[in-house]
């Protein structure tokens, strides 16, 4: 491809999830960071498998596991076990074909 690396889109998912951590620690870290300490992150538009998730996950729990006062959403249908609990988790599990509208 005209001598340019190509790579998947669950690396992409990987490498955008990485800057958007970075910024968001660097904001609590530094008051002098103009960024909000508010990101989401979708894990389930680019197919990472649940392994790979998982690892993400917990790489950024570790990463932010002595930080307070900001929020971070994660959507994914592969979600952690250390983050599925009260304190971090918000809602139930949806699985495959249990839809949050239902038509009766």
């Amino acid at each position: 491809m005209g001598g340019r690396v190509s790579f998947s889109e669950s690396s992409n998912a990987e490498k955008r999830s990485a800057l958007h951590i970075s910024f968001l620690r660097q904001a609590l870290e530094d008051k002098q960071t103009r960024y909000p300490l508010f990101s989401i992150m979708d894990f389930e538009c680019a197919d990472l498998n649940e392994e790979r998730s998982q690892k993400i996950q917990n790489n950024i729990l570790d990463l932010l596991k002595d930080k307070k006062v900001f929020q971070l959403l994660i959507t994914s249908s592969k979600i952690a076990k250390e983050l599925d609990n009260e304190e971090l988790g918000v809602g139930r599990f949806y699985k495959k074909n249990d839809y949050i509208f239902q038509i009766e």
